[in-house]
């Protein structure tokens, strides 16, 4: 075994950025320092990529928020993906919704050119699209699971603007690929996802009007077709908004379902 240090001010990117610099054999997983993972975890998944050695990525169950009252799980039926359409089939399948970093084995040469981006949250979302662009084969599996801690202390349990604004910028990046490959329903759903998110943002006592403002324009300037938005099945509450924002603009959504500011 060999360890790396980096500095603790630099948050986990640099950690894996190291990581990966430092790394020599053929896969990769990534555990956070105050997660865990159930016994046979890697043994039992890593026996199925010995197996199957065109795998190019392997995703595992996770227990997020583990210990929590907001605890729940993500687990999968076990079944591959393979060829051109993998992107399709993970945005479809809504891989987007879990892309964490945490509970996947990924081949080595994937990262090749491929960094976290140092110094920002939800980093995890800016960096796997990427690399599920990049894979031939993909496997979801049901064997082991990925404790995900819960934080009260974390990005998820406060509201800051500086610490949110990626997750919006980095779906709305992840929005518009889905957009330019045609996926129209799926694009729907990721565009009202942008919408909520931007509600949070709004909600941040320390907000960034300018920068809300400019995104309104952004997202009005890009919404789906209303039989899109209807087909993707949002549920009612995103209904109701996407009407909203057809009729009155996203800019009045977010200040009438973000009225109400959220802690910092």
């Amino acid at each position: 075994m060999h360890t790396c240090h980096t500095p603790s001010e630099r948050r986990p990117q640099r950690s894996r950025n190291t990581g990966i610099e430092a790394s020599s054999g053929d896969y990769l997983t990534f555990v956070d320092s105050d997660d865990e993972l159930e016994s046979h975890s890697l043994s039992a998944n890593m026996a199925y990529i010995a197996e199957h050695p065109d795998t190019d990525m392997l995703e595992y169950p996770v227990s997020v928020h583990h210990g929590s009252p907001r605890e729940y799980q993500v687990t999968f039926h076990p079944h591959g993906i393979s060829g051109a359409g993998i992107f399709a089939a993970w945005i479809s399948e809504q891989g987007n919704e879990h892309a964490y970093a945490c509970n996947k084995i990924v081949r080595r040469s994937l990262f090749n050119g491929i960094a976290f981006p140092e110094g920002e949250t939800f980093e995890d979302i800016a960096v796997f699209p990427d690399i599920i662009c990049r894979c031939n084969s993909v496997y979801f599996s049901n064997e082991g699971r990925y404790l995900y801690y819960d934080n009260p202390c974390g990005i998820t349990a406060h509201y800051r603007f500086r610490t949110q604004e990626p997750l919006f910028r980095h779906n709305l990046r992840l929005a518009g690929i889905v957009r330019e490959a045609g996926m129209r329903k799926e694009y729907a759903r990721l565009w009202s996802g942008c919408l909520n998110i931007l509600t949070v943002l709004y909600r941040c006592q320390d907000a960034d009007m300018r920068y809300i403002d400019a995104a309104f324009a952004r997202l009005d300037a890009v919404r789906p077709h209303l039989s899109d938005a209807i087909s993707a099945r949002n549920g009612f509450r995103s209904s109701v908004k996407y009407l909203f924002a057809a009729l009155s603009g996203s800019g009045n959504v977010c200040r009438l379902f973000g009225c109400k500011k959220l802690p910092s």
